[in-house]
């Protein structure tokens, strides 16, 4: 073989080493980018079967924020029971209505946003966990008053209700689920405050022995050996919606 191309092959291979590399660092990746998904395309998803690429194969790469939690696995909580956590997805769009008026000297052109949506994603080693649905409308173009739309999973309506709607546009518990990572990666000091600051589960004295005494660890076991059966059971007992 040629040495330059050679050469060539073997800097190609290293830059796709230091690229995987690079996405399985754990940190907090904010995107930014849109993408409105379909409510018909999160009810066919499969908690316990699916994968992570299977699903961005579906739904996409334009991915609005992720947090790669490593080693650091997460505890989730869903419907009393603990699951391990070690990566959140997140997709954000919205829904707007464009109008164009004539004010017999200008084209006035002006863009409502009618409606927001943030889908998020729950893994654990490359399997689907989890998913929740923030959905909000807003009830007058001239207003900024909002109501959560039919998408809002039971998690979203439950603390949006609890809160008084201060609940952020991610999941739930997005607040404390950034904290916990930026805790135990020894990053606390990056961690900001912000309006929906509250008391954490995880931050409570006994917060360990509730994991023990609740089964999560037994479950981190079972997931490890890719046995979901216990995540299946505990999903198909209970709605979304």
């Amino acid at each position: 073989m040629n040495r330059n191309v050679l050469l060539l092959v073997l800097l190609f291979n290293l830059f796709n080493v230091c690229f995987e590399k690079k996405m399985d660092v754990h940190g907090e990746y904010k995107y930014n980018v849109f993408e409105y998904i379909p409510i018909l395309s999160i009810t066919k998803l499969r908690i316990g079967s699916d994968t992570e690429r299977d699903i961005l194969t579906s739904l996409g790469t334009k991915k609005f924020a992720e947090v790669y939690f490593g080693s650091y696995v997460l505890p989730h909580k869903i419907e009393g029971d603990y699951y391990p956590v070690d990566r959140i997805v997140s997709y954000y769009g919205t829904i707007s209505e464009h109008s164009e008026t004539d004010d017999g000297k200008n084209i006035i052109r002006r863009t409502q946003t009618k409606e927001v949506q943030t889908v998020s994603l729950f893994f654990y080693r490359g399997i689907l966990v989890d998913y929740s649905v923030f959905q909000e409308y807003y009830l007058d173009p001239n207003t900024s008053e909002t109501t959560l739309g039919p998408n809002a999973t039971k998690d979203v309506v439950e603390k949006y209700k609890a809160k008084n709607g201060s609940i952020g546009l991610l999941w739930p518990e997005g607040y404390c689920d950034l904290k916990f990572y930026y805790k135990e990666s020894g990053r606390a000091i990056e961690f900001k405050d912000t309006y929906l600051a509250e008391p954490c589960a995880w931050e409570f004295p006994n917060f360990d022995k509730d994991l023990y005494q609740n089964g999560y660890y037994q479950r981190v076991k079972e997931m490890d050996k890719n046995d979901f059966s216990h995540l299946k059971k505990k999903q198909s007992s209970i709605s979304k919606w």
